[in-house]
Formats: structure tokens, sequence, C-alpha cells
């Protein structure tokens, strides 16, 4: 999956390779959601393999790099944008 000059620059700030290995996740399933830059669902963690307490930090963490802006719902799946948009 190709990234841009400016995902390149906030990866290097990634300091956990989970965060890494999730970022890559959500790239490759953005596409198949709806159209990058618009909103999609994040998968059950056990479906990424991961547990919950590791996605959650993930996405605090890819948040902070602005990467990823995330739209928490209570009770449900956060909304991911890839982008931070």
């Amino acid at each position: 999956m190709m990234t841009t000059a400016a995902q390149d620059h906030h990866l290097r700030q990634v300091t956990n390779a989970t965060t890494l290995h999730i970022f890559r996740r959500l790239q490759f399933l953005a596409p198949y959601g709806k159209a990058r830059g618009k909103l999609f669902v994040l998968p059950d963690a056990a479906a990424f393999g991961f547990s919950r307490d590791q996605r959650h930090r993930a996405l605090i963490e890819l948040e902070k790099c602005e990467l990823i802006s995330v739209e928490r719902r209570r009770g449900r799946s956060p909304l991911i944008n890839i982008g931070g948009e």
C-alpha cells in the first residue's frame, strides 16, 4: 500500500510495531469500506487479531500522529477516517 509524503513523515512518529501493523490493516480495509476520506466502521478487535486494549492504544497513537481521525461511539465500534480529516 502506497503512502503519501505527509503520511511517511507521520509514520516515523509511530513508536509501536502493533500500532504500525494496525495502521497498515486500516489502509487495506479503507478502500473496501467507503471511499478514502470517508468514515468507515472499524472491525471488531478479534477480527484484527489484537486485544481491545491494543486496538484502543493504537487508535490513540495514530490519532496523535495525525494519520487518522476517530469518531468514538459509546457501545459501538468507532468510525475511522484515514488521513485524519
